[in-house]
């Protein structure tokens, strides 16, 4: 059986995980997301990708 995840409409399915299941809830305000990998994943890529997110700042008033 999948474990439901609610996710907002606007959200975009973030996981490959098949006992996931994305649940849309399509009332809700605009979220802000966080940025978060484990650390045994880190590379160049990921730390130039959270530089840019930093760099931008909040994009959510």
């Amino acid at each position: 059986m999948p474990i439901p995840s609610p996710d907002c409409a606007t959200g975009r399915p973030t996981s490959p995980r098949a006992d996931i299941a994305r649940l849309p809830v399509k009332r809700l305000e605009p979220r802000a997301y966080s940025l978060a990998w484990l650390t045994e994943s880190e590379n160049d890529m990921i730390r130039a990708f959270a530089r840019v997110v930093c760099d931008l700042g909040p994009l959510l008033d």
